[in-house]
């Protein structure tokens, strides 16, 4: 009885080196996609069609007001401060590193994309407990796919908001699926959700809704004690994302006083 149940244990242990092998996959594949995209414009990386481009202006706005004195848009950060994401000090800080907005997003493509293909990896063995399905399932995951409003899922040519919290997200749901169980382990993790509003607004209420479900789902305590540190979990996701919250509402007006300016800067929003 001994034997039978320490075999599958030893077998799946003697698997380690699969692991490994698929890690090297996903490192050539992040290396090939960033060599791919930069080419030889690494210092002059200037290839941004997304938001990208957006977020470069607004780094670059902040960090050298005197060139956009006569931009409607960018010569006021109260126009954009509603958009302080993640992504705005992170560029901000590669850029003045690399002298380079566009090349900070570059350096970003290979981190990422590697984290992407690692994350729905471990993801996938928490699903499916077969090294290969989900090293197909996370390869599956990489192939760009086109969703409504003009949103895409997979591997995206700028590492911009939303594709950071898609290669993110698999991390926090293996936490959630891991510890959800245990309900004294529930208000980290709806910390740990809530911070996921400073990578991408947009996408953080229905994850965090599908978290909190989940949650639910998952403990196997009465609903009493199940509805006290759900609520307890709230207060601190709530208290993780305010000062978000507050920010927006107090910047979604714009910076500028200007009745015409206002409209114009509303419409380019």
């Amino acid at each position: 009885m001994n034997i039978k149940q320490e075999h599958p244990q030893g077998k799946h242990d003697q698997k380690w080196w699969l692991d490994l092998i698929y890690i090297a996959i996903f490192l050539i594949i992040a290396l090939a996609f960033s060599i791919g995209l930069i080419g030889n414009h690494f210092r002059d990386y200037i290839f941004l069609n997304s938001d990208a481009a957006n977020i470069s202006s607004f780094a670059a706005a902040l960090d050298q007001p005197q060139f956009f004195q006569e931009d409607p848009l960018l010569s006021d950060p109260g126009n954009f401060a509603f958009y302080y994401t993640l992504h705005v000090p992170i560029i901000r800080l590669l850029g003045q590193w690399t002298g380079n907005y566009g090349t900070g997003f570059a350096l970003l493509i290979f981190p990422f994309v590697f984290l992407h293909l690692l994350g729905y990896y471990l993801l996938g063995n928490v699903f499916f407990k077969n090294k290969l399905w989900s090293l197909l399932f996370s390869l599956t995951l990489m192939v760009p796919v086109t969703l409504n409003l003009g949103e895409a899922w997979g591997l995206m040519h700028d590492i911009i908001p939303r594709f950071l919290f898609q290669a993110l997200l698999p991390f926090v749901l293996i936490l959630v699926i891991h510890y959800g169980r245990q309900i004294h382990h529930w208000p980290w993790l709806l910390a740990l959700t809530g911070l996921l509003v400073y990578i991408h607004p947009v996408s953080f209420p229905v994850w965090a809704l599908a978290v909190v479900l989940s949650l639910w789902v998952l403990g196997d305590q009465p609903w009493r004690k199940k509805f006290s540190s759900l609520f307890i979990g709230g207060i601190i996701m709530g208290l993780v994302i305010l000062p978000f919250v507050i920010n927006y509402l107090s910047s979604t007006e714009f910076g500028s006083r200007d009745l015409a300016n206002y409209h114009y800067i509303l419409n380019i929003m």
